[in-house]
């Protein structure tokens, strides 16, 4: 497979370039006063039955992501949005990746994840849910382990099947494991997005807003093409 490297940096630089003022200026004027920013996010669509995770389990689900920008406060994006029945989640929980080639997390950074203040969230067919802030930091390029407990999940699920990133679940209630010995699906469930306050000047934050989803993936739990053109926005700025 052909590399990001023999597209050229500076190609890629000169069309991140040629997209930096209008991405500063949109983000400024949509949400002005508003500080999160997506630091990753996948499209969501329905997803096909051959693809579904199994329907009517108690299971875990442990999905790995990887930011783009960092901040000081995160938040999560669960989404419903082409379910036909609600969707019961009784927890979520954020840790870091140990390594993007494994389940395992790092037990000390382990947050639950609340929405209005309470673990379980029923989101209605066609609804998203915001969670409220995570107390927890996150670097640029750094890799998250996000992980939901269903009771019981639906037929119809809403998700993003192109992930090219590896997500784990198992049986139960595994939300605090350190490592789940799990079978594995390369793609993403439910979860829509990592939001961050973030770090840098807004048209930086703005720009690495069209790179959060890993595509192309030349290692586990990353794409290179956009890993690539992250690194290039890293060095511009």
């Amino acid at each position: 497979m052909q590399q990001p490297a023999a597209f050229g940096k500076w190609r890629i630089a000169a069309i991140l370039a040629a997209l930096l003022f209008g991405v500063g200026q949109s983000q400024a004027d949509g949400h002005a006063g508003v500080p999160w920013v997506a630091s990753w996010a996948a499209g969501q669509i329905r997803i096909d039955p051959k693809d579904a995770l199994p329907a009517g389990q108690d299971l875990t689900l442990r999905q790995l992501i990887r930011t783009t920008i960092g901040g000081g406060r995160i938040r999560l994006r669960v989404s419903n949005a082409l379910g036909s029945v609600p969707l019961t989640i009784t927890g979520v929980h954020i840790a870091r990746a140990v390594s993007p080639s494994s389940s395992r997390i790092d037990p000390s950074t382990d947050r639950t994840v609340t929405f209005n203040g309470v673990d379980a969230i029923s989101i209605p067919a066609g609804a998203e849910y915001v969670s409220d802030p995570v107390a927890m930091g996150a670097a640029p390029f750094a890799t998250f382990a996000v992980s939901m407990h269903f009771a019981d999940l639906p037929k119809v699920q809403t998700g993003h099947p192109g992930s090219r990133a590896t997500s784990y679940f198992a049986p139960g209630d595994e939300l605090s494991a350190p490592e789940i010995n799990a079978s594995t699906v390369d793609r993403w469930y439910f979860l829509d997005g990592l939001e961050v306050v973030p770090d840098q000047p807004a048209a930086e934050s703005g720009l690495r807003q069209f790179l959060p989803q890993c595509w192309q993936r030349d290692e586990p739990g990353c794409g290179a093409w956009g890993a690539a053109a992250a690194a290039v926005v890293a060095e511009l700025v």
